[in-house]
């Protein structure tokens, strides 16, 4: 067994320990998951894909892709994902990882003067538990990577769809404990990263929806039967799992275009795209065809089920909702040309 597959297992007996609804309605009231942390960081998860020379797992990002499958069929209520996406770039980059949690941000309306970061990011995921923070910031040809000890930000809480936290982070001349040049695709890498992030997120929470749906169809009877064995039920529950394995493939393709292009400017964003969008739109049928199927419960605070398709519509915003990403995908075909369409869709060099 490899070392993804290791980790797999024992990330699923750990979120399993650890994630359930008290925990899920704890972190919603504004408590910080202490525990769930706690367990993730003495695996050593948050460094998972930092370079072994480094102190990390050396995982590829495919495999980190795995990782936040779980993370998103457990609606883990911790950065982890994000967490892992800063500590591996700031390894990347030559700057010291902190300890403790982190979040990421694109950094678009921040200014880098003399030193000093100035400006609101919003929305920013777990920004008030979080300890540092990672942007890219600066021109595009110019842009940096930017360590922000968050101790020193002002944050703002929001509400959300998903109860998650998220806040506005504000910047008011604050110097970052750290930069370094934000190498290949400046701040658009932090778009790519996050979108992966949230399609793989999408796609374990869509997974944990099928399960939610297929059990309870198979023990709510209706007429003295399962509702699972009528066949307008059968119907929906086939297409909710069509929409699972297709937002699974699409991040799982995205993963493996940052593991092979992971030099290049552009690595991953035509599949991030792609990921992007075609999670988004199997969590919208996802969430709909999963509260049909349980009808009034799946609204109850008793279920598990609201849970996840909260969460699911609130990773559909962020990191570039599905019509940005659609903007950004119909420009990068028009840019190759028609007759690059079919080779952009089959080869296995897509940039």
């Amino acid at each position: 067994m490899d070392l993804a597959s290791i980790i797999g297992d024992q990330l699923a007996r750990l979120l399993t320990e650890h994630v359930d609804r008290k925990t899920l309605a704890a972190a919603e009231a504004g408590a910080w998951s202490a525990p769930l942390w706690d367990a993730v960081a003495a695996f050593e998860l948050p460094r998972a894909l930092v370079a072994e020379e480094q102190g990390g797992h050396g995982l590829a990002w495919s495999d980190a892709g795995a990782v936040l499958h779980l993370a998103g069929r457990f609606a883990a209520p911790i950065p982890l994902g994000e967490t892992m996406i800063a500590a591996a770039l700031l390894a990347e980059a030559g700057i010291a990882v902190p300890d403790g949690a982190m979040t990421i941000a694109d950094g678009r309306p921040l200014a880098l003067t003399e030193g000093r970061l100035d400006g609101r990011l919003p929305a920013v995921a777990f920004g008030r538990s979080a300890g540092h923070l990672v942007t890219v910031t600066g021109p595009k040809d110019a842009a940096r990577l930017c360590l922000v000890d968050l101790g020193m930000a002002e944050t703002e809480p929001l509400a959300s769809t998903g109860r998650d936290s998220r806040d506005d982070v504000v910047l008011r001349g604050i110097p970052p404990v750290a930069t370094a040049p934000a190498g290949p695709g400046g701040a658009q890498r932090i778009l790519v990263l996050g979108a992966l992030m949230r399609a793989s997120q999408i796609a374990g929470a869509l997974r944990k929806l099928l399960e939610l749906s297929v059990d309870y169809a198979n023990t709510r009877q209706q007429f003295g039967r399962p509702i699972g064995r009528f066949q307008a039920i059968q119907q929906s529950l086939a297409q909710l799992a069509a929409e699972v394995a297709a937002a699974e493939v699409a991040a799982i393709t995205g993963w493996r275009a940052l593991d092979r292009d992971a030099a290049r400017p552009d690595a991953a964003g035509f599949e991030a795209a792609v990921a992007r969008i075609r999670s988004s739109e199997a969590a919208r049928i996802g969430a709909a065809i999963a509260h049909q199927v349980h009808g009034a419960i799946g609204v109850t605070d008793e279920h598990m089920l609201h849970y996840f398709t909260r969460r699911l519509w609130l990773w559909r915003l962020e990191f570039g909702a599905e019509s940005w990403w659609a903007e950004e995908l119909g420009a990068r075909v028009l840019a190759a040309g028609g007759d690059r369409l079919w080779p952009l869709l089959t080869r296995d060099d897509m940039p």
